[in-house]
């Protein structure tokens, strides 16, 4: 099914769960968003681009503006300046009235504009949110079914559905909070992301397998972590655990291969501590999704793959974690989760 801006149809749903491995799609039942009279004009769309992003150019943006021309979208450009501008960004085209907001960056710019979004919503529904991927890693783009190309990402924009996702968020010690599309993680993966903002000699797959090498060799961590869902507790040492909306981390792994991005729950991956070799022969199941089922012939300890709508992980070590790819905190001691079912809307 095929909805262009004039002619959207009330509550029409998504049906057969779709999964597509090569793409990290899965999704449950959408629902489409309100109704558009026909005829009736979209308000302007703001799109929000991140000049820092790794594969962005001043080509980029010029084949960016013409192909939003050619398929007659109404749109202004902006640019961020720095960490946390796309937020500042999201945010006050909400309050300027603007209907469609879209993200031109990659995973970081993407949670901004997210974060934006669901702050001016006041806890109610938010969105429009639109993605062009031109990031090092694009893991949200991916599972909501952007296509990675410029061009097909623009006519994706101007023809695709609007579509009711989940957001999850965190809560950090000193009560802050941040939203999140598709994982944080704790732990091993949260050391990876911290490394990988300081190295910019690689891209894209080959950069998240140096970082994993990297890690394995370097981080042989495993603190010990009371992790609270469902009414249960495990406290234990754990190399990792990824609080996933998505299923995808650092383009290759499938560290929640199971989870829904429209489910209003979280699917929560436990990794107890392993050795520097098991850990090696981890790697090809986390590539596969397969780790749940492979892992009881690797550790001692069961890797645990669970969906809970609230998880909390508390630890007198140093936490250190990651947020949709980026660095979240080096030193927490206590993160607490909760989701938002169906509340922002995506142009996908």
């Amino acid at each position: 099914m095929n909805l262009g801006w004039q002619n959207f149809r009330k509550y029409v749903k998504y049906y057969s769960t779709l999964k597509r491995t090569n793409n990290r799609v899965a999704f449950g039942d959408y629902q489409q968003s309100e109704e558009r009279k026909e005829g009736e004009k979209v308000s302007k769309i703001r799109v929000i681009i991140n000049p820092n992003a790794q594969s962005y150019s001043t080509s980029i943006e010029s084949r960016l503006f013409g192909f939003l021309t050619e398929e007659g979208l109404d749109f202004e450009l902006v640019k961020t300046t720095g960490p946390g501008h796309a937020t500042d960004l999201a945010k006050a085209a909400v309050g300027d009235g603007i209907e469609v907001v879209i993200a031109v960056g990659g995973n970081g710019t993407c949670n901004e504009a997210i974060n934006g979004l669901m702050q001016a919503s006041a806890n109610g529904m938010a969105g429009t949110l639109g993605i062009i991927p031109v990031g090092c890693g694009n893991e949200f783009a991916r599972a909501v079914g952007i296509p990675l190309t410029l061009k097909e990402a623009c006519h994706k924009l101007a023809h695709g559905q609007v579509k009711l996702l989940d957001v999850g968020r965190v809560t950090l010690p000193n009560g802050q909070t941040r939203f999140f599309g598709n994982t944080v993680g704790i732990g091993f993966d949260g050391r990876i992301a911290l490394d990988a903002e300081t190295t910019r000699w690689f891209r894209g797959t080959l950069m998240s397998t140096w970082m994993t090498i990297k890690a394995v060799a370097v981080y042989n961590q495993a603190p010990v972590m009371n992790v609270s869902y469902n009414g249960q507790i495990i406290e234990q040492p754990m190399l990792m655990v990824v609080i996933g909306n998505g299923q995808c981390e650092a383009s290759v792994f499938q560290v929640t291969p199971w989870a829904k991005l429209d489910d209003g729950l979280f699917d929560l991956l436990l990794v107890p501590e392993v050795s520097r070799l098991q850990l090696l022969r981890l790697i090809p199941s986390f590539k596969k999704g397969t780790q749940a089922v492979n892992g009881t012939r690797v550790v001692d300890n069961p890797i645990v793959l669970a969906r809970t709508p609230k998880v909390q992980v508390s630890s007198e070590a140093e936490l250190i974690a990651h947020i949709d790819g980026d660095s979240l905190c080096t030193d927490a001691h206590q993160l607490k989760f909760d989701i938002f079912p169906q509340s922002l809307k995506v142009l996908c």
